[in-house]
């Protein structure tokens, strides 16, 4: 039995066979995803002023769509647990090609909004950090994930600058027509190379538990969506994640709006400034955080990375070049990676 349950044990730590290919096609699809993304962000207060949306109108279109993807996060991750990880990457792919598409076609306010709402399927990188977890072993599989903010690094320094070019040859229909083809791609992707199922059954036997209950399959079961609230290391960090999460996405949302009427930037250098927060947020995952974790506990990089990213908005107030603009995102972007890294890190030693 001793022996069994040794092996049992390196099993747990080895990754499955689906390993290397489902790490191409995630990290294929997640650049894929990050790419239309920024495209978007980039593009769209621009597409909202072309159209006569006031800043208050645009206020409640990323109200609404922050509230759609709000309410998609624990419903994706419920439906990936009953139907695997490659029916919700389809879905997620197929809502995200609606939202980019509608929004390509949109003349009015109230298309807009009807494009905001497919904002729930935008969790492809859920839906990849659900694979992963499937093909990886407990040994890899910090390393693993923290590849896949690679690839969407890379997307988030391509997809501003592709968007602005996109714009300033064609128009800001054109940019979001090029987010939705690169759905497509995405989409045929995974259709055709991915397995319906991804778990390693050798460790299947080893870990799920038959359930007993025909409930617990319901995809609207709130208190398995929810059980995660009753632990108390997980509810603090969500609760630190949202009060720092508030002031972060309305900046997020009006940044752009914020650089095309105090700056006076054109799509191609608001492009421009979106590509350098990426690649800060790439030097910062791969430099600097090896860096700074290697040094100070979890607990204190969490405490430092909110100060510093309070007195970095309260530094904006005075901003008045795009140069100084550009100093103001350094301690910003840092503050903001150590903050998801240390969150992250601190919930997995807690689980262990």
């Amino acid at each position: 039995m001793a022996t069994s349950k040794e092996e049992e044990k390196k099993l747990l730590l080895e990754n499955s066979p689906l390993y290397g290919r489902m790490s191409v096609v995630c990290h294929t699809v997640i650049f894929l995803y990050a790419t239309a993304f920024w495209i978007n962000i980039g593009v769209f207060p621009f597409l909202t002023k072309k159209l006569g949306i006031d800043t208050v109108i645009f206020g409640y279109l990323q109200t609404v769509s922050a509230i759609a993807l709000l309410l998609g996060g624990p419903l994706f991750g419920r439906m990936g647990d009953i139907f695997g990880a490659k029916i919700v990457f389809l879905i997620s792919f197929g809502g995200s090609f609606c939202f980019y598409f509608i929004m390509a076609l949109a003349n009015n306010a109230f298309q807009l909004f009807i494009s905001q709402l497919f904002s729930f399927a935008m969790n492809a990188m859920q839906c990849a950090q659900m694979v992963m977890t499937d093909v990886t072993g407990t040994r890899d599989r910090a390393v693993a994930m923290g590849r896949l903010t690679v690839a969407y690094g890379l997307g988030m320094i391509v997809g501003p600058t592709l968007g602005g070019w996109v714009t300033l040859f064609f128009n800001e229909q054109y940019a979001a027509a090029a987010a939705a083809s690169l759905m497509v791609l995405a989409f045929l992707i995974i259709l055709v190379v991915m397995p319906i199922k991804t778990k390693d059954p050798r460790k299947v036997e080893i870990l799920e538990i038959p359930a007993t209950n025909n409930n617990d399959k319901s995809l609207f079961n709130f208190k398995a969506i929810f059980s995660l609230l009753l632990i108390p290391q997980v509810f603090y960090l969500i609760g630190v994640k949202t009060l720092v999460g508030i002031p972060a996405g309305i900046f997020h949302s009006m940044f752009s709006v914020v650089n095309m009427e105090r700056f006076d930037l054109t799509p191609e250098m608001n492009g421009y400034i979106l590509t350098y927060i990426g690649i800060l947020t790439a030097l910062m995952q791969g430099i600097g955080i090896k860096w700074f974790t290697s040094r100070f506990s979890d607990s204190k990089l969490i405490r430092v990375s909110i100060i510093v990213m309070s007195l970095a908005y309260l530094m904006l107030v005075p901003v008045n070049t795009i140069w100084l603009l550009g100093i103001v995102l350094i301690p910003m972007v840092m503050s903001r990676s150590l903050l998801n890294t240390g969150c992250f890190k601190h919930i997995n030693q807690e689980r262990l």
